[in-house]
């Protein structure tokens, strides 16, 4: 977000809205894999990479929230703030939901890999109402750009503390079937 003096916006839609959005929609639920690693062992994040046609089902859902975010993107640009609200919610979102997801926990849990991005097409839509109620609420280019940077950090602040909780388990050498 730049300082610009002149009468255009300083939050701007991305120049590639349909890129960033499918991306990061398909990139997100591999990600928060990641930091279960440590804890979980390499199975955790293969679990999501049951093969090509598991990686297709996956990938697949995972542009349900996407899509959204594109539409979203597409009605925000009068008020790119609420598409940052939106992006910033789905993230958020989508790392916590894929990030727990324990999918050796029972026979059922890989109905989740479906539900989760409905959902996240549900939290989409949340975050972009929300994010048009801070824009017409918020009349200063000034406080829209302090409220975008707000949604960001909260978005770091929920990644931190999985990273956190992860070192805990870690450092107490537990699992989750001992919580």
């Amino acid at each position: 977000m730049e300082t610009d003096k002149s009468n255009q916006a300083v939050i701007r839609l991305p120049r590639y809205i349909f890129l960033f959005s499918i991306i990061t929609a398909w990139l997100i639920p591999f990600l928060s894999r990641i930091p279960g690693i440590p804890l979980h062992g390499w199975a955790w994040f293969t679990d999501y990479l049951p093969g090509i046609g598991g990686l297709l089902f996956i990938s697949g859902f995972n542009l349900i929230p996407g899509i959204v975010l594109y539409g979203v993107g597409k009605g925000s640009k009068r008020a790119p703030i609420a598409f940052w609200f939106a992006a910033s919610a789905a993230v958020g979102f989508l790392l916590w939901a894929h990030g727990t997801l324990n999918l050796r926990s029972s026979s059922t849990a890989a109905i989740a890999l479906a539900f989760i991005p409905i959902y996240g097409a549900g939290v989409v839509v949340v975050g972009w109402v929300i994010g048009l109620l801070t824009n017409t609420v918020v009349k200063a280019e000034r406080g829209r750009v302090w409220l975008a940077g707000i949604a960001g950090r909260a978005v770091s602040i929920r990644v931190r503390s999985c990273l956190l909780h992860f070192k805990r388990l870690l450092c107490y050498k537990t699992t989750w079937q001992d919580r």
